[in-house]
This record gives C-alpha cells, sequence and structure tokens, in this order.
C-alpha cells in the first residue's frame, strides 16, 4: 500500500509507511520525515533538475531492519529508473539498509551530506553518475557503495565509515579525485571485475588503505590504479587476492 504524489509531469513519488512528504515547487525542495519502521520513498521514472532532498528519519530505534522490504526497496529514499541533474541531498539518521539507493539512474549529485545512516550511506546500481562534494560522516556499514555502473567521485569526504568508506563491485568503472578517508575499516575496496583509478586521495586511521579482491564466484578480480596517493596510521597499506592488481601509476 502507497500514496502517490505527482509533483509535475515528470516527478512521480511513491510514499510507505509513515512518510511525510512536503513540497515546495519554488524552492524545489523535496522534505521527507519518517516516522514508522516500514517507511520508504520512491521517486520513480522522474527527472529532477537542481532539485533539494531533505530526509529525516523520526522513527523508533530498532536493534534489526529488513534488508528490503516487501515491495524489495533497501533504501529510505529509492530513486529508480530516473534522471538527475545537480541535485542536493541532506540525510539524517536513515534507518534502512541504504540511506539512499539509486537504480538504472543516470546524472549527477552536485552535493550531499549524509549522517549517522544506519548501514550504507549511498548505494548505486546499473547507474552512471558524476558525484560531487559529498561528505558521509557515521555510517554503519559501507559509506559509498558502487555496483554495475560507471561512476565519477569528485572532491569529497568520508569519516566514521564501519566498514568500507568506498566499495566498488560487480563490474563497475570508478574514477576517484581529491577525497579524504578517515577513521575507517577499509579505505577503498575495489572487487568482483571492477576498475578504481585513484588520483589525490588521503586517507587516515584506517585497518587497510586499500584493498582488491575476488568476492563472488561468477566475478573476476578487482583492480585498483593510483597516483598521488597518501595513507596514514594504517595497520596494512594494501591487501589483494591471486586474481587481482593494485599499480601505483606515478
Amino acid at each position: 500500500v502507497y500514496d502517490q504524489i505527482k509533483v509535475s509531469s515528470n516527478i512521480l513519488i511513491k510514499k510507505y509507511g509513515e512518510i511525510e512528504v512536503n513540497i515546495n515547487k519554488d524552492l524545489k525542495s523535496i522534505d521527507i520525515k519518517k516516522y514508522s519502521r516500514d517507511g520508504r520513498v520512491l521517486i520513480l521514472n522522474s527527472f529532477l533538475k537542481e532539485w533539494k532532498i531533505k530526509f529525516d528519519d523520526l522513527s523508533p530505534t530498532y536493534s534489526t531492519i529488513d534488508r528490503r522490504d516487501k515491495n524489495g526497496l533497501s533504501g529510505c529514499i529509492n530513486i529508480y529508473d530516473s534522471i538527475i541533474e545537480n541535485i542536493e541531498l541532506e540525510i539524517n539518521k536513515a534507518a534502512c539498509e541504504d540511506a539512499v539507493n539509486f537504480v538504472r539512474t543516470n546524472g549527477s549529485i552536485k552535493k550531499a551530506f549524509i549522517i549517522e545512516s544506519l548501514f550504507d550511506g549511498i548505494d548505486t546500481d546499473f547507474s552512471n553518475i558524476n558525484f560531487i562534494d559529498i561528505d558521509i560522516k557515521k555510517s554503519g556499514n559501507d559509506c559509498l557503495d558502487f555496483s554495475f555502473g560507471i561512476y565519477i567521485l569528485n572532491n569529497s569526504s568520508f569519516s566514521d565509515c564501519g566498514d568500507k568508506a568506498i566499495s566498488i563491485g560487480e563490474n563497475s568503472l570508478l574514477e576517484i579525485h581529491n577525497i579524504e578517508i578517515s577513521d575507517s575499516v577499509i579505505g577503498i575496496a575495489s572487487k568482483d571485475s571492477s576498475l578504481t583509478k585513484l588520483n589525490n586521495v588521503y586517507i587516515d586511521g584506517v585497518e587497510y588503505c586499500v584493498t582488491s579482491y575476488k568476492k563472488k564466484q561468477e566475478f573476476n578480480g578487482g583492480y585498483i590504479k593510483y597516483d598521488n596517493l597518501v595513507c596514514k596510521n594504517y595497520n596494512l597499506f594494501s591487501n589483494v587476492d591471486k586474481y587481482s592488481k593494485i599499480i601505483e601509476m606515478n
């Protein structure tokens, strides 16, 4: 059961559970408040240009959550089959598998601030997105998780990630320029037939700076090429299996 909001001819929102959605068309803002465990928002078949999405999770705290709800949604916010252009995100305490999940979505994120997600901050699948000025703090699992797509990440920072600051998997291509990572278990992990190119990366306070490996049987290993990577206060600079490679370019 869901309520449907047709914001315009090219923006469609479905909301599930106890979710409050306030839309200001003049300011191009979508303000979302979640009050129940099953609260979800799905933005579907839409074109979002220079919209700002703000999300606050006000639901009771639970020790467990459904990784995917009965509708197959993993994110508190889900953006499917859409085009995004210079959107902005502000997400606070998302108690879902992903704070925001992009699926089959292309375009750009101008700015994002995501704090205290219960698990992943941003999760992307089958998409092509340019990320600029992303700041993710205190995600319970990965701060940023890429799968099955082509991505660019610029001028961003990630801290206090419960597992990986940046995870790249399932045959993805990612270019990273000018980012900082701190106080996480793993800095950057490239796995399962994915290629990650790093340029100007600073990492501080991790178990592993960079890792590359094969996790799923149907894929090959991972690949990392890096130029100007500085890592401090770590236990192991790199961890790579026999299927994978990590190469310094300069």
